[in-house]
């Protein structure tokens, strides 16, 4: 369209300028609540990858009958978020001879629940 001017109309709505090459894609910006939540929620999987880690290092120093290698893990400050019942038998097991046939039932249990976990955190 033409105007008596000869200038030529602009149509409604304007074209947007063709995006070049070189510009970046806008970045959806997330919640900030949203972002502090993912990252409790990373962390919370830390620690339970941590927590699953050192309940297979006792348990397999248990199955072994390495009292030393046990007390040890006992020192360590991750031994405080075992259960009790888990330190008693570890405790318990320092003590045992290595012919005992006793099984560290506790520590296997509380390792299953453990990767269980993990297994449905992904």
């Amino acid at each position: 369209m033409s105007r008596r001017d000869g200038s030529v109309a602009r149509r409604w709505p304007v074209d947007p300028p063709p995006v070049e090459e070189t510009e970046r894609p806008i970045q959806i910006v997330r919640d900030p609540s949203q972002l502090a939540l993912d990252a409790l929620l990373d962390e919370d999987l830390r620690r339970l990858r941590q927590d699953v880690g050192f309940a297979r290092a006792i348990l397999e120093a248990m199955i072994a009958h390495e009292p030393v290698a046990v007390r040890e893990l006992l020192a360590s400050p991750l031994a405080h978020r075992l259960p009790r019942s888990v330190r008693e038998e570890a405790q318990l097991f320092c003590g045992l001879s290595r012919s005992s046939l006793r099984a560290p039932m506790q520590a296997l249990q509380h390792h299953a629940r453990l990767a269980q976990l993990l297994v449905g955190n992904g």
